[in-house]
Parts: structure tokens; sequence; C-alpha cells
């Protein structure tokens, strides 16, 4: 019982730690694929991204869009 004891605990260490390394490897990953997408989606980088599409950059304010049809109706009622 004392030697399948000893077994049982340097398996279960060494599945700790490999699952540790695991989980170490995992966060490092997903810290960098977090800051490849946090640079891929700044507006600068979009702008380049879209560009060989055709598609630019406004840099003008919207317009603003009155209905003067149903203000002239409601003035009236």
């Amino acid at each position: 019982m004392y030697i399948y004891n000893g077994h049982h605990a340097e398996r279960a260490i060494k599945d700790i730690n490999k699952t540790s390394r695991e989980m170490k490897d995992l966060q490092y990953e997903f810290k960098m694929i977090r800051k490849d997408w946090m640079f891929m989606t700044k507006q600068s980088e979009v702008v380049k991204a879209v560009e060989p599409f055709g598609i630019k950059e406004i840099n003008e304010p919207p317009m603003t869009l009155e209905d003067t049809i149903n203000k002239t109706k409601k003035a009236s009622d």
C-alpha cells in the first residue's frame, strides 16, 4: 500500500505539472491572439485592411435628415 501510494502521488504531481504547463501555454496563446486582435481592430488598421476593396474612410460628419412634411402637419394640428 505504501509503494502504491508513493507511485500514485508521483503520477498526480506529474499530471498537475503537465496541466500547469498546458495552462500557461494556453494563457500565453490567448494573450498573443488578444494582442493581435486589438491591433487589427484599431481604426487605422481597419482602414488599411479594407482599402483594397475600394472602401474609404469618411472624414465628414453625417448629415441630419429632417421630416418637414410631418413637422408642418403637427404644427397645423
